[in-house]
């Protein structure tokens, strides 16, 4: 997995290798991670309670970030797992919402951002409808990437501060899109 500068995970990453660097073991490492999100419950730090799977998860992107596995061992653990299938689901004001769909009901949604681009010149609802109808494989592995990758994007929804955890450009889907575009 290749963390990228905006990636969450690069500060934790950094913080791994530093400590691992310093002499700590993985399993300090861990421990010292576990005990930095401890929580404040009636003025005294409670550690969080972490059960044994969390930790091997935890334990897995600790040795991901020194390099002692590869992307193949922590992908299944990632978030969002690859889509299945894109669906429509409006228009925002933003351009248009979809939701990646997957098998283990983790979807999450995806915007089509087209906000910078006039009614005369931007896709059309029925245009996306047909992009994800016509192209959805390639869209589910986009929408995933971007969500790797720290893509999210705002849009103006329901609540304040709404975001697609993956968003695609204009730009992104430009080649797939009818060429009159």
């Amino acid at each position: 997995m290749n963390v990228k500068p905006r990636s969450p995970l690069r500060h934790e990453y950094l913080w791994y290798q530093s400590l691992y660097e310093q002499g700590y073991s993985v399993e300090k490492i861990l421990e010292t991670a576990i005990n930095r999100v401890s929580q404040r419950s009636g003025g005294e730090i409670q550690p969080p309670v972490v059960d044994e799977d969390e930790k091997k998860v935890w334990r897995l992107f600790i040795e991901h970030s020194l390099g002692m596995v590869n992307d193949e061992q922590i992908r299944s653990h990632c978030p969002p797992a690859i889509p299945q299938r894109i669906e429509y689901i409006k228009q925002v004001n933003e351009g248009y919402l979809a939701r990646a769909v997957d098998a283990q009901s983790n979807d999450f949604l995806v915007l089509f951002n087209t906000q910078n681009l006039s009614a005369d010149t931007g896709p059309s609802e029925d245009v996306i409808k047909n992009l994800i109808s016509t192209h959805n494989e390639q869209l589910s592995l986009l929408a995933y990437k971007n969500a790797h990758e720290g893509n999210p994007y705002g849009y103006s929804g329901d609540k304040k501060g709404a975001v697609a955890q993956s968003g695609i450009s204009f730009n992104e889907i430009r080649d797939l899109l009818p060429s009159n575009l």
